[in-house]
């Protein structure tokens, strides 16, 4: 009746809430854990591109709500993979992530968490 085997849920949802629990994370000064959430969120990416690409067919993923759901793939995925894995990478390790978060100034914490939320 509520046709729920229709409805479709982004495969990718962990990483996307990995990546914002990496922001809130730097925000918070809790580097350690903004940048192991940012390599989580790179691996778990790079695991679903490359299953994707493997199989093509239905994954056993979170995002996984019924039996028409089929992961998409390809060169725009490849992509936001790149971008993801860029990321963790700039991050670099928690002395890393301290210092430039040290060099902001309270104007630009502000601004950049304003641009987070707007993102999210």
């Amino acid at each position: 009746m509520w046709r729920l085997h229709v409805l479709w849920v982004d495969p990718l949802w962990p990483v996307q809430v990995l990546w914002v629990a990496a922001g809130s994370a730097l925000l918070l000064g809790r580097h350690r854990f903004c940048v192991a959430a940012a390599w989580a969120a790179a691996a778990l990416h790079a695991w679903h591109f490359l299953a994707t690409a493997v199989t093509s067919v239905a994954l056993p993923w979170p995002g996984d709500v019924g039996p028409n759901w089929v992961a998409s793939g390809g060169t725009a995925e490849a992509g936001w993979l790149v971008l993801s894995v860029a990321g963790a990478v700039l991050l670099g390790g928690p002395a890393r992530v301290a210092g430039a978060r040290s060099a902001l100034s309270p104007r630009g914490l502000r601004f950049v968490a304003a641009v987070g939320a707007v993102g999210v």
